[in-house]
């Protein structure tokens, strides 16, 4: 929240130095804007940052709660707080579709959840994240194709369905090599406990590879022609 003091402050500095004319409207959605994008981004990323970087999933793993509470108490303030932030977006009417928009933030969001315990590497870590919601991007577009092109009112832009069904095909296996993960997490390195990944995550990404690869030029002629 202290991005929102950029928004006097540039208010301020545009007015007395530069004399653009912007209004403070416009910057506050601007501010907003690119906070939507950033938040989902590092409220997956640091759910069990501090874990992680003081060696203490040791003392997470020992409260008296159970693995579902501890994920519920990590998982929902930053949840609820994304819907604060898409219900600001929708007072000032910041994006032309919310529906579609918010949720890609919460796939997003989703997203670097259930690759936070992956995390080595920030290069790395960053790199799994953008390919993952790329193909969440490219496969709407294509699952779009797939089952409504007969259709001379659809456009090239996926509908929500068609969000949907790409959403779910990567987060579902993907959540369940998080949960599997975690539901079985010890004192051991992080590193040694990624077999769910590996056998549930991995092949997941490579089908949906393979799906694009497949579709895509067929989808791209497609779309030429529309």
């Amino acid at each position: 929240m202290v991005l929102l003091l950029i928004v006097p402050v540039a208010f301020v500095f545009d007015k007395y130095v530069i004399h653009f004319g912007w209004r403070i409207s416009d910057i506050f959605n601007y501010v907003l804007l690119f906070i939507l994008v950033i938040y989902p981004l590092f409220a997956g990323t640091l759910v069990f940052q501090s874990e992680k970087k003081d060696n203490a999933f040791e003392y997470l793993l020992s409260l008296p709660l159970s693995k579902t509470q501890i994920l519920a108490d990590k998982i929902i303030p930053r949840l609820m707080f994304l819907f604060v932030l898409l219900g600001a977006s929708i007072v000032v009417s910041l994006f032309k579709n919310v529906l579609m928009n918010g949720f890609s933030l919460i796939v997003l969001f989703l997203i670097s959840l259930f690759l936070c315990l992956t995390y080595t590497s920030i290069i790395v870590y960053f790199l799994e994240i953008g390919s993952l919601f790329w193909l969440f991007y490219m496969d709407s577009q294509i699952i779009n194709f797939l089952l409504w092109r007969p259709d001379a009112v659809r456009t090239i832009y996926p509908n929500f369905p068609s969000q949907l069904i790409a959403a779910a095909l990567i987060l579902v296996p993907l959540g369940l090599a998080f949960w599997l993960t975690f539901k079985k997490l010890d004192v051991k390195p992080l590193k040694l406990q990624m077999k769910s990944y590996v056998f549930i995550a991995l092949p997941m990404a490579l089908a949906l590879i393979s799906l694009t690869v497949v579709f895509y030029k067929k989808y791209w002629v497609w779309a030429k022609v529309r």
